[in-house]
């Protein structure tokens, strides 16, 4: 069972105090509505999200002050993957409730209206049923932002999980198995992926109360980060045989036109050191700016009726490493795609 007020820390902070807020009030915002009830007893939340629910009757809440003075609310709620406990930051005064639904810093974390009246009834979401369904072993089909075919990912039993990722930065040959472990509400899935440059391997994190995936760059949220959404049900094989000779298309175009325009650049830059010392640089001489825009490429360089030659080819052929190029700073001369079209 997951358990969403784990990545707060704030169980053994805090106390469990036998009074809370007493009243009504009603809760909403970025897709999340629902309610607080206190009647001197018991505090009762109604609430639902995209991809949780509590109880369409509500579910009891245990109230937590916090040493800081902060007030929380701790409650059972549905998810695809089961049973959840989320935690709800109030400032009655303010109007304002805080929900934090993600492991990382500042992720998934949703801004509510808190205000006095009676809770806004709900229903549980939609889709949650299919969800619960595909978690347990029917699968989902993972897109990216625009909506393009991005892959899937089916849970297996115990700690086993099988990913298939298509994209044009990133591939896996195809559905691969997976190791898994939870991190709070979240459900890391590692896994191996092209590009490889060492022994480092794919990780896809799913976020179990929001049902939404990211390709992270590192443990903290980054720009570079890349989201997916996750929906129930497996795509077909024609479907992901037609979007992986799409997206291997697409990485190998952007191959292409990246060591065209680097390659041009750096036999400038090597010619313009020849007019200086009279020879083409060896590669040590150049900037070692290249060296992180093409990371795991060989760069040669020769000398050929006094222009510079620059020939760039990967040292592991594979997803985006594809190309080799000879050029000049006066155009392409030769450029061979390796491994076939």
């Amino acid at each position: 069972m997951a358990r969403l007020a784990w990545l707060l820390g704030l169980g053994l902070l805090g106390c469990t105090s036998p009074e809370g807020p007493q009243g009504s009030w009603a809760i909403s915002g970025h897709g999340i509505s629902g309610g607080l009830v206190g009647d001197g007893d018991t505090l009762t939340v109604t609430m639902s999200g995209p991809a949780w629910t509590t109880e369409t009757t509500g579910a009891e809440a245990r109230f937590v002050l916090d040493a800081d003075g902060s007030s929380w609310l701790y409650f059972p709620v549905a998810t695809a993957a089961g049973e959840a406990e989320a935690a709800l930051q109030l400032d009655l005064e303010a109007g304002t409730g805080r929900l934090p639904l993600g492991f990382r810093d500042g992720e998934h974390v949703f801004a509510l209206t808190v205000t006095p009246g009676e809770p806004a009834a709900i229903t549980p979401p939609p889709g949650l049923g299919d969800l619960q369904r595909a978690w347990q072993g029917e699968g989902f089909t993972l897109r990216d932002t625009a909506g393009a075919l991005a892959g899937s990912l089916q849970l297996l039993p115990g700690d086993q999980a099988r990913v298939l990722l298509l994209s044009s930065t990133a591939i896996t040959d195809g559905a691969v198995p997976a190791m898994r472990k939870a991190e709070g509400p979240d459900l890391l899935l590692a896994f191996p992926v092209e590009p490889r440059f060492a022994d480092e391997l794919g990780l896809l994190r799913l976020n179990l109360p929001t049902m939404k995936a990211v390709l992270p760059v590192d443990r903290v949220p980054h720009p570079s980060d890349r989201w997916l959404t996750v929906n129930a049900g497996l795509p077909t094989d024609p479907q992901l045989s037609e979007r992986e000779a799409q997206v291997r298309a697409e990485a190998l175009q952007a191959e292409k036109a990246l060591l065209s325009r680097l390659a041009q650049e750096l036999s400038g830059a090597a010619l313009a050191i020849r007019e200086d010392k009279g020879r083409c640089p060896t590669v040590e001489e150049l900037q070692p700016d290249w060296k992180l825009l093409l990371e795991d490429y060989r760069l040669r360089m020769s000398e050929t009726a006094g222009d510079c030659v620059v020939h760039l080819e990967p040292h592991l052929v594979q997803h985006t490493r594809r190309t080799a190029i000879r050029a000049t700073a006066q155009g392409l001369h030769q450029i061979e795609v390796l491994g076939g079209e």
